[in-house]
């Protein structure tokens, strides 16, 4: 088996890049939508694609691709940053945190709870 970067097997690499793309364009239909008016927005499912992939293959690469994904999405949406403890919060590690959903990969309500409350504990 050849490993390529963040030594990720070929076929997990290919499966988090579908499901960071996913997430993405997720994220994009909830920016179309307008936002609130004391601010926030709604985001139609893009932690989804995230965490079934960490249930579907752990936590090391579903906190790994939940990392990436903060990037992408820093990439497409400048944030607001006060400081660089807050954006390490909101951003690499709220996303992150997403990755504890394969700590329980067998029931799927347990482990979604599981990877939003650390993204909330996080926030």
């Amino acid at each position: 088996m050849k490993y390529t970067i963040f030594n990720f097997p070929h076929d997990i690499l290919a499966e988090g890049i579908i499901m960071i793309s996913l997430a993405v364009s997720l994220d994009f239909i909830s920016n179309i939508l307008p936002s609130l008016p004391q601010g926030g927005s709604f985001t139609i499912g893009a932690m989804v694609p995230i965490l079934l992939f960490a249930m579907r293959r752990g936590v090391k690469y579903g906190i790994i691709i939940g990392i990436i994904f903060s990037l992408v999405k820093l990439a497409f949406n400048p944030p607001f940053i006060v400081s660089p403890l807050q954006f390490l919060l909101d951003y690499p590690i709220a996303f992150g945190a997403l990755g504890l959903a394969g700590l329980i990969p067998n029931n799927v309500i347990l482990a979604t709870a599981t990877g939003i409350f650390g993204r909330f504990i996080a926030h």
